[in-house]
């Protein structure tokens, strides 16, 4: 099996489109179509929001925990950075119509930080083991 990290290449297209992507959904003022409201009741838009908050993270920490070096320094700085993302996606979204920055959805997003990191750090060190 080929490590992740011997292809950089994937990494970053695994990566970079996805964090413009979330980052562009998370600060844009309506970032769910109208229609869905007529499918789904508050309480279920909700649920999908937080729900979203969280595996959207989660996957973007994945990628990381996969794709950078196991080295403590680089893998704690892309960790903090993510956390910082988190924090600066709900502070931008104070500035945007329609959206509102939420301490809650600062400790959904850091659950799926921390969980996609350890699950993708795992993930990696069972790449070796093989």
């Amino acid at each position: 099996m080929t490590d992740s990290r011997s292809h950089p290449l994937i990494g970053h297209l695994l990566f970079w489109p996805a964090l413009i992507l979330w980052t562009w959904k998370l600060v844009e003022p309506n970032p769910v179509p109208e229609a869905v409201g007529t499918w789904v009741d508050a309480p279920g838009q909700f649920l999908i929001a937080k729900s979203l908050h969280f595996s959207g993270y989660a996957y973007l920490a994945f990628v990381l925990g996969v794709w950078v070096p196991p080295r403590r320094r680089p893998l704690l700085l892309a960790f903090a950075l993510m956390l910082l993302h988190g924090v600066a996606s709900e502070l931008a979204q104070t500035m945007v119509p329609n959206r509102s920055g939420r301490t809650i959805d600062v400790m959904i997003d850091w659950g799926g930080i921390a969980t996609g990191t350890l699950v993708g750090w795992r993930f990696w060190k069972g790449l070796w083991r093989r």
